[in-house]
C-alpha cells in the first residue's frame, strides 16, 4: 500500500513540474473566436454555393465542408 502511495506521490510531484505544458498549448479567446469568424464564413459560403447546385451534389459538397471545418478546429486548437 505504501509503495503505491509513493507512486502516486511521484506521478503528482512530475505532474506538477510538467503542467505549464498545458498552459502552452490551450485554446485562447483569440483562436476560438478566429474558429467561430472561420465557420460564419464558411456557412455564408456554403450557403451561396448551395443555391447553385444540384441537391446530391449538394449534399456532397456539404459533407466535405464539414470534415473541413472539423479538420481546421482540430489544427488551430
Amino acid at each position: 500500500m505504501s509503495e503505491t502511495i509513493a507512486y502516486m506521490e511521484d506521478y503528482l510531484d512530475r505532474f506538477y513540474q510538467m503542467k505549464d505544458i498545458f498552459l502552452e498549448h490551450r485554446v485562447t479567446k483569440r483562436t476560438r473566436t478566429n474558429i467561430d469568424e472561420y465557420g460564419r464564413e464558411l456557412r455564408h459560403h456554403r450557403a451561396q454555393m448551395s443555391e447553385r447546385v444540384a441537391p446530391s451534389k449538394r449534399h456532397r459538397n456539404m459533407d466535405a465542408d464539414r470534415e473541413e471545418e472539423i479538420a481546421l478546429r482540430m489544427v488551430m486548437i
